[in-house]
């Protein structure tokens, strides 16, 4: 997120996979002035965590509907 030239990568990190190391102190003030403490601290981790067991429980079916599903699209457009 750092390289992707991103306006707030430490922002971004925060929210997506909880990564507050970052975050510098007038951040941290201005979280608590508008109360979005929470959302950076609790949210990031638990949308880290969904993306994780959402990867986790898919990767399964998808390696066996993959091929499958390729091979419906390739003789719909014949």
């Amino acid at each position: 997120l750092q390289q992707a030239g991103l306006v707030y990568p430490a922002i971004l990190s925060a929210l997506v996979i909880g990564e507050s190391a970052g975050l510098e102190s007038k951040d941290w003030a201005i979280f608590r002035a508008t109360g979005t403490i929470h959302l950076m601290v609790i949210s990031g981790l638990h949308i880290a965590v969904v993306a994780f067991m959402a990867y986790w429980f898919l990767q399964i079916p998808c390696a066996y509907c993959s091929p499958l599903l390729l091979l419906k699209l390739i003789t719909r457009s014949l």
